[in-house]
């Protein structure tokens, strides 16, 4: 098993060149382990050795980042490595990369904050449809009890007067591809919304409980109300809670359903099965479709949230599921000329930068695969 100064001790060779007998035999010995080992070994040699190279729009500080990279790996070690804690070189080097482009970029890259209201429509519950950067619509947007607030970019229903109604009115607003939005219900709940998302919910809540409807991703902070539980329902499970804060995503296109919780506790339910789990802060669950199972794991919270903040976060995975996330936050199709390429697993934290040319360019650093526009698509190939 590699030992845990393994990390240290590639730093001081590569980057300070500055070994005693001891640690180089310890490294020696760690080289003849096996062969990833020494693919890895080369490549952060490479990395380190070509980064002047680089055209980077800021001075580029190529120790710092090969360190913060392999401390990440140090702390993240059991989730990152291959049976026999064998390194995973591609995984790696894609940290490397995260932090040698994106921490020396953070400063002179315009971060994407939530999305102004073009192109943005709101169905009413009378069907009528309402866009939202339609300065004709405000008075629209009022007689429901909304108010619009395009600095922040938020739709804001919490001065809505309460009505004496037989049916509740559902509105439904789509969150289209590179888009994100934010709504505040009537209730205080704040809900953001992410690309490619649907979500129902009504003008004024009933008085027994507070009923939501979502395909995609959203992240709720959900005002405390024991009397009335909050309830998000997708296509297989619901998610009961009182009051507090989880990440749920529920793409149609995707394998899994999952609750991520912040704060506080909630209960995902699966009713066709008679199936339901509880789960506390850096825990999520995951509802597979395949196989209709609910399962809970431990999580770190900050990455499934990532994209609150303007970034991608992965733990080992695939480049398919990867490049669905690039797709919805871009707005672009990828085509994959073998299968194959699917499978590749990847880690690390991104950026979200203005051009999707930025994120690929990362991946095909890190990978042997390329990616070509021609037309409206980006092919995945091999290098």
């Amino acid at each position: 098993m590699i030992k845990i100064d393994i990390y240290e001790i590639l730093y001081k060779s590569i980057v300070e060149k500055d070994l005693d007998d001891e640690n180089q035999i310890i490294l020696d010995n760690w080289l003849d382990k096996s062969v990833e080992n020494k693919k890895f070994y080369r490549k952060i040699e490479n990395l380190h050795s070509d980064a002047g190279n680089i055209d980077s729009p800021t001075t580029i500080n190529v120790e710092i980042s090969l360190r913060k990279s392999l401390e990440f790996i140090r702390k993240r070690k059991r989730r990152l490595y291959l049976t026999g804690f064998k390194i995973a070189a591609s995984v790696i080097i894609f940290f490397a990369f995260s932090f040698l482009f994106y921490d020396n970029w953070s400063n002179s890259t315009t971060k994407l904050a939530l999305t102004n209201s073009d192109n943005l429509k709101l169905e009413l519950s009378s069907g009528q449809c309402i866009e939202l950067s339609s300065e004709d619509n405000v008075h629209l947007l009022e007689q429901t009890g909304a108010s619009l607030n395009k600095i922040n970019k938020t739709l804001d229903y919490t001065k809505a007067k309460p009505k004496i109604q037989t049916k509740l009115e559902y509105n439904k607003i789509y969150i289209p591809k590179s888009y994100k939005y934010k709504l505040i219900l009537s209730d205080s709940t704040v809900v953001y919304l992410n690309s490619d998302t649907k979500f129902r919910y009504p003008t004024n809540f009933s008085t027994d409980q507070r009923l939501v409807f979502l395909e995609g991703e959203a992240f709720f902070e959900v005002t405390k109300d024991s009397k009335r539980p909050f309830v998000v329902k997708t296509q297989k499970i619901d998610v009961k809670v009182l009051g507090t804060s989880f990440n749920l995503s529920s793409y149609s296109d995707d394998a899994d359903i999952k609750t991520s919780l912040q704060e506080g506790s909630v209960e995902v339910i699966d009713s066709a099965n008679n199936n339901s789990i509880i789960i506390k802060p850096n825990q999520q669950v995951v509802f597979c479709k395949q196989n209709e199972s609910l399962v809970k794991y431990e999580v770190d919270i900050d990455l499934c949230t990532a994209w609150l903040h303007n970034k991608f976060s992965f733990v080992n995975s695939s480049l398919d599921i990867i490049l669905k996330k690039i797709s919805r936050a871009y707005n672009v199709n990828f085509e994959f000329e073998q299968d194959s390429l699917r499978n590749i697993n990847l880690s690390g934290t991104i950026d979200r930068f203005d051009s999707v040319d930025s994120v690929l360019n990362i991946i095909e650093q890190t990978n042997d695969v390329k990616f070509e526009k021609i037309n409206a698509k980006i092919y995945v190939r091999k290098k």
